[in-house]
């Protein structure tokens, strides 16, 4: 059985809410499963995305990055077993930000990240950064929350 938790890291904070309680997050929302590969919750975070009509711009190879510069920049070895985000972004969405106000550019593609911590070898986390909007935004923003909390939750659930 898939062992869902929703984490709300804020700062230095740490909180734990169950599932049932997906909004109220700041700066991050975090997700993790304990019996599926990385490669299936990759694939099934990348589906979600195509499901609703969107298209996976991008694939950010983090912890190969991480290991590849670590030792040069002297923070050593990265956190990550296996760290990949995939970007993507909804021109809806995007439009009705950018109407809302046009500094919102910077808030596109949206990111969800997908990783495994050394220490936990056998626990996929998936995380994505939940945005600060310009402007009077608080109907966009919850559709922004709602598109990639719901990305998340039909890839792991």
């Amino acid at each position: 059985m898939r062992n869902l938790l929703l984490l709300l890291l804020a700062f230095t904070t740490f909180a734990t809410v169950a599932a049932e309680n997906p909004i109220a997050v700041k700066p991050i929302t975090v997700y993790y499963v304990d019996d599926e590969s990385f490669e299936d919750i990759k694939e099934n975070v990348a589906s979600a995305i195509t499901d609703r009509g969107l298209t996976v711009s991008g694939t950010l190879h983090v912890q190969e990055m991480l290991d590849r510069t670590g030792d040069d920049l002297g923070f050593g070895k990265g956190p990550y077993l296996k760290a990949e985000s995939l970007e993507f972004c909804s021109a809806y969405i995007s439009h009705k930000m950018i109407k809302t106000n046009p500094y919102n550019m910077g808030i596109c593609p949206f990111t969800i990240a997908i990783y495994i911590l050394h220490k936990e070898p056998g626990r996929v986390y998936v995380a994505y950064k939940v945005p600060s909007l310009a402007g009077n935004a608080e109907e966009v923003m919850e559709e922004v929350i709602d598109l990639l909390d719901g990305v998340v939750k039909d890839s792991i659930e």
